[in-house]
């Protein structure tokens, strides 16, 4: 799925390279990775818990799928469990 992004130039930078900056700036490609089968990472503007988000993305070994679940900040949507 690629997700549209709805926040950009409020919690991170609007334009694709100045993005790209960011992350390169909070990630540390030669930190020693770990095989990891979940985490729990912060998600708010990169300028609040960037710095936290990039040291634990920097120590994990990537796997070829991904599931990623967050909170519905907006409250639409469906909200019932079946």
């Amino acid at each position: 799925m690629i997700r549209e992004p709805v926040a950009a130039g409020q919690f991170y930078p609007a334009s694709a390279s100045q993005l790209k900056s960011v992350i390169e700036m909070l990630v540390d490609e030669d930190a020693e990775k770990q095989e990891a089968i979940g985490l729990v990472s912060p998600h708010a503007g990169y300028i609040y818990s960037g710095p936290v988000a990039g040291a634990v993305i920097s120590k994990i070994e990537f796997k070829d799928t991904f599931i990623i679940m967050g909170p519905n900040h907006t409250g639409r949507g469906n909200h019932s469990v079946s």
